[in-house]
């Protein structure tokens, strides 16, 4: 008996390496894109490639920009070839054809069978509702919005936030619809709803403080700054934009010449590429602390023939919570929503520091609040320059972060509040996929191999990631899509032209 039993063993541990090394199912779809996938991997929303947009596009694009300048509502994309898989069948989405949609917010069910976005062509944008066998269904009535998106939706995909524009000059509202009782908006100040807790309850987002003409000055302001025109001369440092003219466009502020020590004032107009002023400021290089940024700020407005209103070029926000039967509340005042936990516990704001103007990323919870830029910074004795969210778990407790600092970025995984250590083998890979625990992720590999760039995925305690190669003549990948429990990976890829995709899965 004793010898029967050890043969065994000898047997399993001859067969273990074999058991892990077989390769994982894998399934190549030619001519097919990733763009999500249900939480257990089963359904997949799949395209035919970016395909071209029309010029009547780019209006609705400019529009959109305007109005969304911290989120990429504005992102359309074709949505030619558009289809909902599940096993071996697609149905393809009842849209026009020339219709696009909106790619960076495109809400799934939990079981991936209901969808909700925005879409629309010749310039227009609706938000609507499919779910898998039956029509499409526009969530606002008619004639009640010029524009119209999805946020989020719930996990049995009942229920459906969004925004619309009522017409071309009116600033955003929030719009809830539930299957059953349909639209209704949201009360004032919910301006913008972003995020849905998975049972349809909560909604949190944005009250939004400001003016169109605010956002156009902010607009041109940003524009200003990500061409940096003054910045790409070497004596330049310390470049501020005090205001931008509501009327001209006209972007006016100041600077500091690095070998000199010298204060300049410039105004400058963006459609011209040149300052049409910029002169020294009778300001001693020796008394930099003796007046402040807002006093800086009004010297060189007077100094430009701007007003005090022309310096108002930030939309400041409050983030908000509503609950049916309980109104909106505020959750932090001039702040950002980060994310919200799927069990609607856990909140995650930023905002600018009082003290020293520095980018706080807060998690709010019923247990109290946390710093986790600060908690990482005593932590790395790095200072974040900025933190951006990647995924939250359901609970609220895991959550990997991109911490911007002046070395680079890094990405960073918590739990309850405190950074969390992770492999080395973590350096392999470019993060693009999250399972929902937070416990799987998955990229593309950052070292070429034959063929091509591996796809890779690991869970977290692993020695090593899990490498995987789509088959034959298409083994690279570029874009990566995981299914909500980390066990159906999706590696896309587009090149002249062509696009596939490889699923994988499921996977231990």
């Amino acid at each position: 008996m004793f010898k029967t039993f050890a043969s065994l063993l000898a047997l399993a541990a001859l067969c273990a390496p074999l058991a892990a090394a077989a390769k994982p199912d894998v399934v190549l779809l030619k001519e097919r894109y990733p763009e999500k996938l249900s939480y257990d991997g089963s359904a997949q929303l799949l395209s035919a490639g970016d395909g071209e947009l029309n010029d009547s596009v780019m209006g609705l694009i400019d529009a959109l920009k305007l109005r969304f300048p911290w989120h990429e509502l504005w992102a359309l994309r074709s949505a030619n070839g558009l289809t909902l898989r599940q096993g071996r069948t697609e149905a393809a989405l009842p849209l026009p054809k020339g219709s696009y949609f909106t790619a960076s917010y495109v809400a799934m069910s939990r079981d991936g069978l209901t969808l909700a976005f925005g879409t629309g062509r010749d310039g227009k944008l609706e938000a609507v509702r499919w779910r898998r066998g039956g029509a499409l269904e526009t969530l606002v009535p008619a004639g009640q919005a010029w524009l119209s998106g999805v946020t989020g939706i719930s996990a049995d995909g009942r229920t459906v936030i969004g925004w619309l524009l009522s017409d071309e000059k009116a600033m955003l509202r929030g719009f809830q619809w539930v299957e059953g009782k349909g639209f209704s908006l949201l009360p004032e100040p919910m301006s913008l709803p972003l995020a849905l807790g998975a049972d349809g309850g909560l909604t949190a987002g944005l009250a939004l403080r400001g003016n169109l003409d605010m956002l156009r000055r902010m607009r041109r302001m940003q524009d200003f700054m990500n061409e940096s025109p003054l910045m790409s001369e070497g004596e330049v440092t310390k470049l501020r934009v005090s205001g931008v003219h509501a009327g001209r466009g006209d972007v006016a502020g100041y600077f500091k010449h690095a070998d000199t020590g010298v204060w300049y004032g410039f105004v400058w107009n963006p459609d011209e590429g040149k300052p049409s002023r910029r002169e020294p400021l009778p300001w001693p290089t020796e008394a930099e602390g003796k007046a402040t940024g807002a006093q800086r700020d009004a010297q060189v407005l007077a100094w430009a023939g701007m007003s005090g209103e022309d310096g108002n070029i930030f939309m400041e926000s409050d983030v908000v919570r509503w609950r049916a039967g309980e109104g909106v509340s505020v959750i932090r005042a001039k702040s950002v929503l980060e994310g919200l936990s799927a069990d609607g516990r856990t909140v995650f704001v930023s905002f600018n520091r009082e003290s020293d103007h520095s980018r706080a990323f807060v998690q709010i919870s019923p247990e109290g609040e946390v710093d986790l830029e600060a908690a990482v910074r005593a932590e790395t004795r790095k200072e974040s320059l900025e933190m951006f969210l990647r995924s939250v778990s359901e609970d609220g407790r895991y959550l990997w972060l991109n911490s911007f600092t002046a070395d680079g970025t890094f990405p960073l995984r918590l739990e309850n509040g405190k950074l969390a250590p992770f492999s080395p083998v973590m350096g392999d890979l470019t993060l693009t996929a999250f399972s929902q625990d937070g416990r799987v992720l998955a990229g593309t590999s950052t070292q070429p191999e034959q063929g091509g760039y591996a796809t890779l995925r690991w869970r977290f305690g692993a020695p090593k990631t899990q490498r995987l190669f789509c088959p034959g003549e298409e083994r690279s990948s570029s874009h990566i899509v995981m299914s909500g429990d980390g066990k159906v990976v999706a590696a896309g890829q587009e090149k002249h032209g062509r696009v596939h995709t490889c699923l994988f899965g499921p996977l231990d």
